[in-house]
This record gives C-alpha cells, structure tokens and sequence, in this order.
C-alpha cells in the first residue's frame, strides 16, 4: 500500500509540474518576469525525466532573455539544445537555438552566435514563423555591425525588416528599418 501511495503521489507530482511549465509557456509572452519568478520555485528534483528538464531549460531560457536578464552560461541553454536536437518540436528546436544564440551574444561569443541564430533562423524560414525570422536576422545585422562589417548588417536589417513587414508587424520593422 505505501508502494502504490508513494507511485501516486509521484504520478500527481508530475503532472502538477506539467500543468506549472504549461501555464508558464503561455505566460511568458504577456508577462516573463512573473514566468521568470515562477519557474524559478520549481525544485530541481521534480524536473525528471529529460524532456521535462529540457523544457524547464527552454522555458527559463527564454524568460530570462525576455526580462532583459543577460546569462553569459550557456549551461541551461545547451539543455534544451542538446535535447530538442532529437526530441521535440521543431519549434523547440528553433526556440532553443535561438536562446543559445542570445546567450553567445551576451557571452561575446560572436561567432557561436552567429551560427546558432542562422541555424534558428533556417528552421523559421521552414516553419514559416516571420517573427522568429526577423528577430534572428536582426541579431544577425547586430553582430555583424559590432564586427564593422556594414554590407552584411545591413542585408540582414533589410531581411528582419521584410520579415516583420510580411507578417504584419509594423512596429519591429520600424525598429529594424532604424537600427
């Protein structure tokens, strides 16, 4: 009987952290900082098996970046990536590159995030996701102007730009018209 208590009790627990990571996907967008402080009460130990770490990882990943907080780890990034490189959603996938590319740019790892944001990117192009798009090409054009390389800068503001303009958000295309 304590065997069965103690399988239900975990069975419960799971699926409450499910529901948590599940509610806090859909928080992050409006409100990232209260995502942010959410995620951060999850014990770590109830983060069993690896897709649930992995998803933990993304979730953090990309609340942090969305609350202006600027991690130069890149050890909870590399969760998501390592594991959505074989699991997941495509959309995870993306999302985890892109995160790591935000990351590497914080770390000043300019090339690491280069490549992370034009492999991001590629899977937004398959996935027709324009935001994503054009938010990966204007990291792109950023990290090519703090390298002087104005012709490639520039060519990735004009795609973040398109981007945005195609998917109906004028003011992100304003911001990459004027950066």
């Amino acid at each position: 009987l304590i065997a069965i208590a103690v399988l239900l009790l975990a069975f419960s627990c799971s699926r409450t952290i499910d529901h948590q990571l599940d509610t806090i996907e859909q928080e992050i967008s409006s409100d990232p900082y209260a995502a942010y402080e959410q995620l951060s009460y999850i014990p770590q130990e109830q983060l069993r098996p690896s897709s649930r770490k992995a998803r933990y990882a993304l979730l953090m990943s990309l609340a942090m970046d969305k609350s202006y907080i600027d991690v130069t780890d890149d050890s909870l990034a590399l969760i998501a990536v390592r594991y959505f490189d074989r699991h997941g959603t495509k959309r995870d996938k993306m999302l985890s590159l892109y995160s790591l590319g935000r990351v590497q740019r914080n770390a000043g790892n300019n090339t690491g995030a280069i490549i992370s944001f034009l492999q991001a990117k590629e899977m937004a192009v398959k996935m027709e996701d324009l935001h994503y798009v054009g938010l990966c090409c204007w990291n792109i054009a950023g990290l090519y102007g703090q390298c002087n390389d104005e012709w490639s800068e520039l060519k990735y503001y004009k795609e973040s730009r398109d981007a945005y303009n195609n998917n109906s958000e004028i003011n992100y295309a304003v911001y990459s018209q004027l950066s």
